[in-house]
């Protein structure tokens, strides 16, 4: 799974970034509602209305930057997957008919549609939930430290 996450890094630190700003706008959106809180108990209408309205403007960008990582994340994980086939294809071709034949053709479908549909789905997806995960905690424990300091 490293091998193909570093054979396409660049697409991958691009995604990485979409994750990080995601993450980011999450962590906005609940910081802007506890003032709009702050500005309820104040009976400050006015600065709710903005402070609405900007909580708005960061659930856009959350939509937004979530429907890219879906987009992305799909062709990406395509794009491994893809590499992944050929690798094994290619390392086929380079065996003689005799050690291809250790394996049935059933099994040699089986590494191509299943195994790799599991790879997908428990390695790449689950790298990209991790990933996610750490920067939603990290911006989590940044604005701790914000409020501490204050």
């Amino acid at each position: 799974m490293k091998k193909y996450i570093l054979k396409y890094k660049l697409l991958n630190l691009i995604h990485i970034i979409l994750i990080g700003f995601s993450s980011a706008f999450l962590v906005g959106a609940s910081v802007t509602l506890s003032i709009m809180l702050n500005k309820l108990v104040e009976s400050d209408f006015k600065g709710f209305l903005i402070w609405l309205g900007i909580e708005f403007g960061v659930y856009l960008l959350f939509l937004a930057d979530t429907y890219l990582i879906r987009v992305n994340q799909t062709k990406l994980i395509q794009k491994m997957t893809l590499s992944l086939r050929d690798d094994y294809i290619n390392s086929l071709t380079r065996k003689s008919f005799s050690e291809f034949k250790n394996k049935t053709v059933g099994e040699h479908l089986s590494i191509l549609n299943n195994d790799i549909k599991i790879i997908e789905e428990s390695g790449f997806e689950s790298f990209y939930s991790l990933v996610s995960t750490v920067f939603t905690t990290f911006f989590q424990l940044l604005l701790c430290l914000v409020m501490i300091i204050e």
